[in-house]
């Protein structure tokens, strides 16, 4: 069960921008270079007197300006949790380089394939760090997998579905309600209904053939924000304060 919403502090975090609210209070707002931060600094920087010394619960979401995503596949014979952890690992090396300063996260899945990401590991120290302090349970996700969570009655079984978080548009493929294919393209803030879906058609064609030759419709657009203008770290805070957030450990 999620615990209490009055007794969680929800993080949202780009890669510039920290957004936090506790307890239904007022919103707070820090320009912050996270790359450059490290969690004791982020932390000191949330941490207020009327805080409870106690928590039911810290969740960070982290936007896709501190993330990096990609959709993995279990081999066949596979043997072991630990066996899968080593080859996300490895192409996550392969994908964005060995750096310490990342930490690998995943939506573990056996049978179908899963989404993964790379979180600064600073990040991940702030929510177990926050979470350690206030004896809380500490939720670590990134903003498109928690969207995924709330928008998973609106996803297609079969075509693309673009997903429009300020500053990035996610293009996914579905066939038979399994995710097959997803790629992350940034575009620019304050995209409107018309510009953004002549974005989200263009980027299909062009996912649609670097993908091989995949079919450009049905198409479905969907959003995280109802604002144009949202930040991305602002955006990331309403997805984990709304009633029907989901959160993955």
């Amino acid at each position: 069960m999620w615990p209490l919403r009055s007794e969680t502090l929800f993080v949202g975090i780009s890669h510039a921008q920290v957004d936090w609210q506790f307890a239904g209070r007022a919103r707070q707002t820090a320009s912050l270079p996270v790359r450059g931060a490290d969690a004791k600094q982020i932390s000191a920087m949330i941490e207020s007197p009327s805080m409870p010394a106690r928590l039911a619960a810290v969740h960070v979401v982290v936007a896709s300006g501190a993330a990096r995503h990609w959709l993995q596949t279990a081999p066949t014979g596979l043997r072991s949790l630990s066996e899968l952890q080593a080859l996300v690992q490895s192409r996550a090396v392969q994908l964005f380089g060995a750096d310490p300063a990342w930490v690998v996260a995943a939506d573990w899945h056996a049978t179908r394939p899963f989404l993964c990401a790379v979180l600064p590991i600073e990040i991940d120290r702030l929510a177990s760090g926050m979470a350690h302090t206030r004896r809380a349970t500490p939720y670590l996700s990134t903003s498109l997998s928690v969207a995924l969570a709330q928008h998973a009655r609106n996803l297609p079984a079969d075509g693309w579905t673009t997903l429009h978080e300020p500053e990035a548009l996610h293009l996914m493929y579905f066939s038979a309600g399994r995710l097959e294919y997803l790629r992350t393209a940034m575009v620019p803030i304050g995209l409107h209904a018309v510009a953004l879906e002549g974005e989200a058609a263009a980027e299909v064609a062009r996912s649609a053939a670097l993908a091989g030759g995949l079919p450009t419709t049905p198409l479905t657009i969907l959003s995280m924000s109802t604002d144009p203008n949202a930040t991305q770290s602002g955006a990331a805070l309403n997805l984990a304060t709304r009633p029907d957030g989901a959160a993955t450990s």
